[in-house]
């Protein structure tokens, strides 16, 4: 789903793909961005099912103590990126985003989870005030800390990032990509925006935010309700039903052979 991937690679990986789907009784692709793409890709739609990805819920975590160990004022307004520092990501436009709202939001604070090849390019950035860059960590406990997630890749199947986000009742601001338009409902838990968004159209979209505690109440809010079409319980079930009706049709073929 790499838009910038390399004409031979996707003539390669798609041709592979396409020769083992023939031999597959179903696919499954966990959004609906996903399983369009692979429709289109010709990886036979007619066993092509969609399940999203769903997760346990976000265990809460003492806010205070997160914003301490981050060094965050208590009134500050935390917007959260999780992921590898690489193009995919983009954590170059996080960075810049939070660089630019900052402006006009000095409390507004950027936290990143996570690292990669992109580091000295996001440390270049410059706004050692406004950014914390803590590393590789479990994403999952410091949820909480955050006020809002912001993705900012561009492109995605499912990242379980998204869904942690909702299980935690987190604002997102997010790019167009895979899973966004199962998680993200603009206007009611979150706010879509194009995969080339620029980071000052990003920044806006933190400003509106960080500006309005009303509004980022009532957007967490929002998405802990939505996380509970997204639990394992229902991930595992829907999964389980493809099985089921994958050896039905293998059952049916077989009888016809016969």
């Amino acid at each position: 789903m790499d838009p910038e991937i390399s004409w031979p690679a996707a003539l390669i990986y798609g041709s592979a793909e396409r020769l083992l789907a023939r031999r597959t009784d179903a696919l499954i692709a966990v959004s609906a961005q996903e399983a369009r793409h692979a429709a289109k890709s010709g990886l036979r739609p007619r066993r092509l099912e969609t399940v999203v990805n769903g997760v346990d819920p976000v265990v809460a975590a003492e806010r205070m103590r997160l914003h301490k160990a981050w060094n965050v004022a208590p009134d500050a307004v935390v917007a959260g990126f999780v992921g590898r520092f690489s193009p995919q990501k983009d954590p170059v436009r996080f960075a810049e985003a939070v660089s630019l709202a900052r402006r006009r939001v000095p409390r507004l604070v950027g936290v990143m989870m996570g690292d990669g090849e992109l580091r000295e390019a996001v440390e270049a950035v410059g706004d050692r005030g406004g950014l914390r860059l803590i590393g590789w960590t479990d994403a999952r406990p410091a949820l909480p800390g955050l006020d809002l997630l912001v993705m900012t890749s561009r492109y995605e199947a499912m990242p379980y990032t998204l869904l942690e986000a909702l299980a935690a009742g987190l604002p997102i601001l997010a790019t167009e990509v895979g899973g966004v338009e199962e998680t993200v409902c603009d206007g009611e838990n979150g706010r879509q925006l194009l995969e080339s968004a620029r980071s000052a159209e990003i920044a806006e979209a933190l400003v509106e935010l960080a500006s309005d505690p009303a509004l980022l109440a009532r957007w967490g809010k929002a998405s802990r309700a939505r996380a509970r079409h997204y639990t394992l319980a229902q991930m595992v079930i829907g999964t389980e039903a493809v099985y089921l009706r994958a050896i039905e049709r293998r059952n049916d073929e077989s009888g016809q052979e016969k």
